[in-house]
C-alpha cells in the first residue's frame, strides 16, 4: 500500500512538472521557472534559490524580473530601479551596477511571484530526463513487483477453508458474540488480474513516448552557444581645496579635474565575471596608466600588481598623476619642437583569464579602458566614455537544445510530453498494484 501511495505521489509531482513546463514562458505560456547560479540579487536572493515568475503586460518599479539576455545566452533575474517607455533599467540588489541590456517589457519572461530557498538544484535535477526517467523506472520496478506478490498471495488463499482435522461435529460451544465491527481502510483503486497485458501494453507505450521525447529521430535541435561576460565599472576621485570649483573640498566621478587644484586623482575599477553553468573563472587582473596624443606617441607610467580573479566582484586602484603626466608631455614638446595635440590620459584594466567549462580550458584576453581628454587647464572624461563597460567572452559550443518533438505529424513539446509519459507509467504501476 505504502509503495502504492508513494506511485500516486510521483505521478502528481510529474504531473505538477509538466504543467509547469507546458504553461512556461519559453513556449508561450505565462509562468516559468528558474533555477539562480550567482550572487548579483543577494542578500534576498541566493545561489540555488527555485523562482517562479508571471508573465505580465506591464512591470513595476521594484519589480524582479526574468529576461533571456541576448549578450550572456541565458536567464538573467534582477531588479527594475526605473521603467523608460517600454524598456525594463535592470540592476542587481548586491551593487549598484546597470545592465547593459534594456529589454522591452512585451520581451520579459516575467516578474517574481514566490522562491524556495536552496530547494532549486534539486528540483532542476527532477527535470532532467536521465534523472526523472531513472526515478519512474526503479518505482515502477517496485510497483510491479508489489502487484505480483500481492495477486500471489490472492491465489494461495482458498475460499471457506477451515481448520486441519476431523471435520465430526465437535462438542457444542456457545455461538461467539459479534465482536464490533472494525473499520477497514480505504482501499486504493485497482484493477483486475486478468488486465496484467493491457497495463504492461500501456507501461510500455508510456516508456517508448518517454524515450522517444528523450532522444533520437523524432527530436529537432538547434545548436546552441554560451558566453561568459565581464563588466567593469569606473570611479574615481580627489582631494581638493574647497572653493567654487569643489565646494566639497572633493572630486566625484563625472566632474572635471583642474590640474591647478588637483595633482592626482585615484581611480577604481571593480569587476564581474558572469559565467554559465558548469563554467569556473579564475586568472589575474591589473591597472595601468599611460599618457599617448595624436601623434602616435605614447607612454605607460605604471603598471599595477596583479589581482586575483574570481566569480565575485573584486576592486582595484590606482593613482593617475595629474601634473607628472602633463609635465611630460610638456617636455616632449620642448625636446621635439612639435606641438602635439589630443592628449589623453588612460587607465587600462588588463585581464587575463582562464574559463573551464565542461573541462575544456578557455583562455581569455581582455582589456577595458577608461580615457580622460587632457591639456594643461583640465583634464575630464573623454567624450562617450562609459562608467560601466561590459563585453562578452565567447565559450564553446554548449551542444544542442531542443525545440520540438515531432510525431506522426504533431508537433509536441518535448518537456511536457516526457514528463506526462513518465507520469503515465506511474499512474498505470500504482493502479496496477
Amino acid at each position: 500500500m505504502t509503495v502504492q501511495r508513494g506511485g500516486f505521489a510521483l505521478t502528481g509531482i510529474i504531473l505538477v512538472l509538466a504543467a509547469l513546463d507546458a504553461l512556461s514562458a519559453p513556449t508561450g505560456g505565462p509562468v516559468s521557472w528558474h533555477v539562480t547560479n550567482g550572487v548579483s540579487m543577494l542578500p534576498g536572493i541566493t545561489k540555488g534559490t527555485l523562482v517562479v515568475v508571471h508573465r505580465k503586460d506591464a512591470y513595476d518599479v521594484g519589480d524582479v524580473v526574468a529576461y533571456d539576455s541576448t549578450e550572456l545566452g541565458k536567464v538573467v533575474l534582477h531588479r527594475v530601479p526605473r521603467v523608460e517607455a517600454d524598456r525594463l533599467v535592470m540592476t542587481r540588489d548586491n551593487n549598484s551596477w546597470i545592465d547593459p541590456e534594456t529589454p522591452a517589457a512585451a520581451d520579459a519572461l516575467g516578474s517574481r511571484v514566490f522562491q524556495l530557498k536552496g530547494v532549486g538544484p534539486a528540483v532542476d535535477g527532477l527535470r532532467r530526463p536521465v534523472a526523472l526517467a531513472g526515478g519512474a523506472v526503479v518505482l515502477a520496478l517496485a510497483l510491479l513487483q508489489t502487484s505480483s506478490a500481492t495477486r500471489r498471495r490472492r491465489r494461495g488463499r482458498s475460499p471457506g477453508a477451515g481448520a486441519a482435522g476431523d471435520r465430526s461435529p465437535a462438542a457444542e460451544v456457545p455461538p461467539p458474540q459479534p465482536a464490533p465491527a472494525a473499520r477497514r481502510p480505504a482501499r486504493l483503486p485497482s484493477v483486475p488480474a486478468g488486465a496484467d497485458t493491457a497495463l504492461r501494453v500501456g507501461v510500455g507505450c508510456c516508456a517508448l513516448l518517454a524515450i522517444a521525447a528523450t532522444t533520437g529521430p523524432f527530436l529537432d535541435t538547434t545548436a546552441s552557444a554560451s558566453t561568459a561576460q565581464q563588466v567593469v565599472t569606473w570611479e574615481y576621485g580627489a582631494e581638493a581645496p574647497p572653493g567654487l570649483a569643489y565646494p566639497g573640498g572633493a572630486v566625484a566621478t563625472g566632474d572635471q579635474l583642474y590640474p591647478r587644484l588637483v595633482t592626482e586623482a585615484d581611480v577604481t575599477a571593480e569587476l564581474e565575471v558572469d559565467v554559465p553553468d558548469g563554467t569556473t573563472v579564475s586568472g589575474t587582473w591589473r591597472l595601468d596608466v599611460s599618457a599617448e596624443n595624436d601623434d602616435g606617441w605614447s607612454r605607460t607610467t605604471f603598471t599595477g600588481a596583479p589581482a586575483t580573479v574570481s566569480t565575485a566582484p573584486t576592486r582595484l586602484t590606482t593613482t593617475v598623476p595629474l601634473r607628472e603626466l602633463l609635465e611630460m608631455a610638456g617636455t616632449l614638446t620642448r625636446e621635439t619642437g612639435v606641438e602635439a595635440g589630443g592628449l589623453r590620459l588612460v587607465v587600462t584594466a588588463v585581464l587575463d583569464l582562464e574559463l573551464v567549462t565542461d573541462g575544456v580550458l578557455v583562455p581569455q584576453q581582455a582589456t577595458s579602458v577608461l580615457a580622460f581628454d587632457a591639456d594643461a587647464k583640465r583634464v575630464g572624461l573623454e567624450k562617450g566614455s562609459q562608467l560601466v563597460q561590459t563585453s562578452s567572452l565567447p565559450l564553446p559550443s554548449a551542444g544542442a537544445t531542443t525545440t520540438s518533438l515531432r510525431l506522426v505529424g504533431v508537433t509536441l513539446p518535448p518537456g511536457p510530453t516526457r514528463m506526462l509519459a513518465l507520469a503515465g507509467t506511474a499512474l498505470i504501476c500504482s493502479v496496477s498494484s
